[in-house]
C-alpha cells in the first residue's frame, strides 16, 4: 500500500512538472537547440529507465545536485530546465538516500512564503514528516522561509542566499515497476 501510495504520488509530481514545462515552453521558449539535450535525456530516460549522465538514482527516481549556486528560485528554475524540480522528499528512506551524496548545504523543495509557519512542498503538498535541526524553523530575523539540507537535517533559511540546490527528475514512465529494480 505505501508503494502504491508513493508510486502514485510520483505520477501526480511527474505531471505537475509536466504542465510546468509546457506552460513555460508556450509562453516564452521555443524549440531550439537549447532544449535538444533536455529532449535527448527524456528519450533516452523513457528507452532505459535510468537516469542522464550526472544524475543518480533511487527508486524510480533521479536526483541532481548542482555544482553552481544560486538563491531558492534560482535553483528551481534550473531544475525546471533540466525537466525536474527541487527535491520533496517523502520518506526517511529518500532522506537517508540524499544524506549518502548530498555533502554541502543545499535548496530542497521546501517554502513557507505564503503563510508563515505553513510549510509547502514545491508540488502543493503540505510536509507531513520533517528533519528539522533542533529548535528549527525559527524564521531567524523574519527572513527564513526556504528550506535547506544541511548535515542531514532541514534548516528555514533566507530564500535569496546563495546555496547549490538538489532536483528531483520524476520518471517518464508510468511507476510501479520501481521497487526493487536494483535501484
Amino acid at each position: 500500500l505505501e508503494i502504491t501510495k508513493h508510486c502514485v504520488q510520483l505520477e501526480l509530481n511527474r505531471r505537475k512538472i509536466n504542465q510546468l514545462l509546457l506552460n513555460q515552453r508556450r509562453g516564452s521558449l521555443t524549440q531550439s537547440s537549447n532544449h535538444r539535450p533536455l529532449q535527448r535525456d527524456l528519450a533516452a530516460t523513457k528507452r532505459t529507465k535510468t537516469c542522464p549522465t550526472g544524475w543518480t538514482k533511487f527508486s524510480c527516481t533521479c536526483y541532481f545536485v548542482s555544482t553552481k549556486s544560486g538563491s531558492w528560485d534560482e535553483g528551481r528554475k534550473d531544475c525546471i530546465t533540466r525537466g525536474a524540480d527541487l527535491v520533496v522528499i517523502n520518506d526517511k528512506e529518500e532522506q537517508d538516500f540524499i544524506s549518502s551524496f548530498a555533502n554541502e548545504a543545499a535548496w530542497i523543495g521546501l517554502i513557507d512564503n505564503e503563510t508563515e509557519g505553513s510549510w509547502k512542498w514545491v508540488d502543493g503538498t503540505s510536509m507531513t514528516l520533517s528533519f528539522w535541526r533542533d529548535n528549527q524553523p525559527d524564521n531567524w530575523n523574519g527572513d527564513e522561509d526556504c528550506g535547506q539540507y544541511i548535515n542531514k537535517q532541514w534548516n528555514d533559511h533566507p530564500c535569496a542566499a546563495s546555496l547549490k540546490w538538489i532536483c528531483e527528475k520524476l520518471p517518464p514512465w508510468t511507476c510501479c515497476c520501481c521497487p526493487g529494480d536494483g535501484q
